[in-house]
């Protein structure tokens, strides 16, 4: 089993062995089938990770709908081409987390990848819950950091489906 699958698994399950890479192991010049059983926690967590990945991705979809609303309530200040250069702020960001996130993911495993990425997503939406009690100035500094913050989250979301399927399910799963 590769390491990536290792620091997925609790230590129990890898010191009893019913989780593996492959379908078929070849020990001393024989091929058995290796029976693998699939935890229901997996799906639960599989859930959650895509719940995640949506946050992610409606966080870009956010202001963009409501401009005009915005303009009203902070000022003339924040127009279509302010809106328009906060998102472009999140993509810049997710282009300079993309190597970091496959380092990260290579270095400690795609559960520490995962767990940054869900709280920076976090981290990130609920700064934009601020808005309410901040003034018009904050609130675009805000906004800037909050893009910047799930942007940077967003490597990991949109790679993490294919590498958690390989690591977690076995191949008929898949």
């Amino acid at each position: 089993m590769s390491e990536l699958a290792y620091s997925l698994l609790d230590s129990n399950d890898r010191d009893n062995g019913e989780y593996g890479d492959d379908n078929i192991q070849n020990t001393s010049n024989s091929v058995t089938n290796v029976v693998i059983k699939t935890d229901p926690r997996r799906w639960f967590i599989l859930a959650l990770f895509c719940c995640v990945a949506s946050l992610q991705c409606i966080s870009w979809l956010l202001l963009s709908p409501i401009q005009k609303e915005i303009g009203v309530a902070y000022g003339d200040e924040y127009d279509a081409s302010f809106i328009s250069w906060s998102l472009n702020f999140g993509n810049i960001t997710y282009l300079l987390g993309t190597f970091p996130s496959s380092w990260l993911t290579e270095r400690y495993g795609p559960r520490f990848s995962t767990l940054l990425s869900i709280g920076m997503v976090t981290f990130g939406s609920l700064l934009r819950c601020l808005s309410p009690y901040i003034s018009a100035h904050n609130f675009k500094i805000i906004v800037v950091i909050s893009s910047g913050i799930c942007g940077a989250a967003g490597p990991w979301t949109n790679i993490a489906g294919p590498i958690l399927s390989e690591v977690w399910f076995p191949i008929k799963e898949r």
